[in-house]
């Protein structure tokens, strides 16, 4: 064997080069190559702005929101972005957390995902605000722009069905319903920037609907059926349609005519006039009503109406038999007490009745004294008689205006609405036009 056989088996292998450097090198341009292709691959990041356009804003005082991040918005603007950016695939939602001075403002395209650039598509349209009157002798309802005095415009009429008696707006004012008695229907309209309206749809309802409330979140809609015992009870679509919920009815009492929803959105209650009594409910997650362990509470004669204190903390049933107003404190979870003083008294037959937004004042329509009462209200919602003013013939509705500078009422008797200044103390001055003439036979009466 030789020795340079035996040196090959002996002598150790050479060691490996080192490589590492070598696959930091590849990994790092693996990763350069992944950056670039980021787009490609879904994985792009950033954040960007949310903005838009704004139309019709002539008031100050619009403040808008998107999350936790504001923006006041001046008169005259035409456009906005916020400040804050928002991450790609976090989602933002704009609304209207403040309403500028003597106008409603909404907003479309107002929620969605960020993507990979900025959003300059979200509008804000503002307008005056409007009066809605139904006027039942003709199966119309009238729309009024209200004027930087707070009067009423000529009427622009839009079709409604037999017997149109009440009318809500929604939150943000791009929607409203009008119950229809002698059809048994609630009918659906957009309301455009000049106040006019378009009808969306119609829905049945139990029979000869009268009161209709809307929930504060503009996502349901109660009609009380005061041919029957019920109230039906539906969710808003997209669109501002009504579609019945999968509970389309629930109990009430007999003839109810009135039913209203509380600030919190949390408690609803109607009024049965056949019974004398108030129902009281609580709302679901899905809008649906219960009635609440204590289903009723007595009121005075012949309920019409009922209204809730802007704060929650009370409600009031309006008894056109008994000349009068039971007024509630609210407990903890919505259920109704009598106040220690149960009723006040009010003109003949009152009808109708509406708070001030800040709740230091109230106003109730008498269709038989052809009066509207003044009541201050305490923080705890009790009533004090403060006084009455002259209206129309019959007044039938009444309605303040969301800046609580101006009060208006329906006057069935000679087809009139009278409108008023609200001055000190919640005393009624008549505007210098003192009426304005609307459809016949105008009832409820709406203004957003």
């Amino acid at each position: 064997m030789s020795s340079h056989f035996l040196q090959r088996l002996t002598s150790s292998p050479a060691a490996p080069r080192a490589r590492l450097p070598i696959d930091l090198a590849l990994a790092s341009a693996l990763a350069a190559v992944i950056g670039l292709l980021g787009g490609c691959l879904g994985t792009a990041s950033g954040s960007y702005t949310v903005g838009g356009t704004v139309t019709g804003l002539t008031s100050n005082g619009l403040v808008i929101a998107n999350g936790s991040d504001t923006l006041s918005v001046a008169s005259g603007s035409s456009s906005f972005t916020f400040a804050t950016e928002v991450d790609t695939g976090d989602t933002y939602e704009v609304t209207v957390t403040t309403q500028p001075d003597g106008q409603t403002c909404s907003v479309t395209n107002a929620s969605g995902t960020m993507a990979s650039a900025k959003i300059t598509n979200v509008a804000v349209t503002c307008r005056s605000y409007v009066a809605l009157v139904a006027d039942s002798g003709e199966a119309k309802v009238s729309s009024h722009l209200l004027g930087d005095d707070g009067a009423l415009g000529a009427a622009v009429n839009a079709t409604a069905a037999s017997k149109p008696s009440g009318i809500v707006l929604s939150p943000d004012g791009k929607y409203a319903w009008v119950t229809n008695a002698g059809s048994g229907t609630v009918i659906s309209y957009a309301v455009a920037s000049d106040g006019s309206l378009s009808m969306l749809g119609t829905v049945s309802a139990g029979s000869a609907p009268v009161g209709i409330a809307v929930t504060p979140s503009g996502d349901y809609v109660y009609v009380a059926n005061g041919g029957g015992t019920t109230l039906s009870q539906y969710v808003v679509g997209d669109t501002g349609t009504l579609s019945a919920l999968s509970t389309a009815s629930v109990n009430s009492g007999s003839k109810p005519l009135g039913v209203a929803v509380a600030a919190s959105g949390a408690y609803a209650y109607s009024v049965n006039s056949g019974a004398n009594t108030l129902a009281q409910y609580t709302v679901g997650s899905s809008g649906a009503l219960s009635a609440m362990s204590t289903a009723t509470v007595a009121t005075g004669s012949v309920p019409q109406a009922v209204a809730v204190h802007p704060t929650g903390v009370a409600v009031y049933a309006v008894n056109y038999g008994g000349h009068s107003i039971s007024q509630y404190s609210v407990g903890t979870s919505g259920a109704l007490t009598a106040m220690s003083v149960a009723t006040v008294s009010a003109g003949t037959n009152p009808v109708a009745m509406a708070l001030r937004p800040d709740g230091k004042y109230a106003y109730v329509a008498n269709a038989g004294s052809g009066t509207v009462s003044l009541y201050s209200v305490s923080s705890t919602g009790a009533l004090t008689s403060a006084g009455s003013y002259a209206t129309g013939s019959t007044p039938s509705g009444v309605a303040v205006s969301p800046d609580g500078l101006y009060v208006y009422v329906t006057d069935s008797g000679d087809n009139t609405v009278s409108q008023y200044s609200i001055g000190s103390g919640g005393k009624l001055v008549a505007l210098s036009s003192a009426t304005v003439a609307t459809g016949t036979t105008p009832l409820g009466i709406a203004v957003r």
